[in-house]
């Protein structure tokens, strides 16, 4: 990553060579803060010697949009995703050779190739589309979106911490003293889903508690369960009407894995969808306030 912020400050060539590192240091501060690229526009502005306003935002959306780009990447590889589903703007200003591959199915190791039949076949990039990936061309706007095939959906249900028939209950079905509370039912899931509302501008909201199966399966009790508003802009893609369906996953998970041994993270994951042809992973971080959703990723068909 920090081989992409020095190639791509290095590319702004009407800047004073005494400014480049102090721009670098901006732009790479805004990305990882989650900033816009509207915030680094004041201080590019002074440092340009030509151009004015105009330029200084020329500079900063570019930069950012490649730099985003390099994380996205980073972050999608970290965790053994090498496919994503190229997604444009939608609107009039989108390229041609954007467009044409809008909604195709790509590869983060080979550029050339995409796929038009979810990764059966592979086909080359015609001469017409780009041959780069999402915000590396110039002013390019587009997104990667992280996909994922699950053959096996046994494989996955079968990893669970928590199992039904390894749990202790009386004769009235409920979990024996050792295991805490009943298993959270369908109808109380869907109500905890049902319920979940974010407002976007807010820097914290509050989420239903998680169920008391997941809670034992992950050796934690009930705490507050929290998202910041620092995670959904980090996905410009997501409406309002995608909330209940990728934080659905938290009271209706098919796997809760831990995910880090040196501290209590945990991986939600669960098959959403009517098909249930797309995954949701939600990382779910014990913080000194509660539970805290830290990120997550929607692979697949929306």
């Amino acid at each position: 990553m920090e081989t992409a912020v020095v190639n791509n400050v290095n590319l702004i060539t009407s800047i004073k060579t005494d400014f480049i590192k102090e721009i670098g240091d901006v732009i790479r501060g805004s990305v990882y803060e989650g900033k816009r690229h509207t915030d680094m526009i004041g201080l590019i502005k002074e440092r340009v010697i030509e151009g004015g306003e105009a330029r200084a935002r020329l500079i900063a959306r570019d930069q950012t949009a490649k730099l985003n780009s390099e994380l996205t990447r980073k972050r999608h590889e970290s965790i053994g995703i090498n496919l994503y589903i190229w997604r444009t703007g939608g609107d009039e200003r989108v390229r041609t050779s954007h467009a044409l591959l809008n909604r195709m199915l790509c590869k983060y190791d080979d550029s050339t190739v995409y796929s038009d039949d979810d990764g059966r076949t592979w086909k080359d990039r015609t001469e017409d589309m780009v041959h780069l990936h999402p915000g590396e061309d110039y002013q390019c706007r587009c997104i990667q979106i992280p996909h994922v095939v699950i053959e096996d959906r046994k494989t996955l249900a079968d990893s669970k911490v928590f199992k039904e028939e390894d749990v202790n209950r009386n004769e009235k079905g409920q979990f024996a003293s050792e295991g805490g509370g009943g298993k959270t039912s369908d109808e109380e899931k869907q109500k905890k889903i049902d319920s979940i509302r974010i407002d976007f501008d807010a820097e914290v909201n509050e989420l239903p508690g998680l169920n008391t199966e997941d809670l034992s399966a992950m050796g934690e009790e009930d705490r507050p369960v929290s998202i910041h508003k620092r995670v959904f802009e980090k996905h410009p893609e997501v409406s309002a009407e995608d909330v209940p369906v990728i934080l659905g996953a938290l009271y209706s998970p098919e796997a809760v894995l831990p995910a880090n041994k040196d501290k209590p993270y945990f991986n939600f994951i669960s098959g959403v969808g009517e098909n249930k042809n797309s995954v949701v992973l939600l990382g779910v971080e014990k913080t000194k306030a509660g539970f805290e959703v830290a990120g997550f990723h929607w692979m697949g068909d929306r």
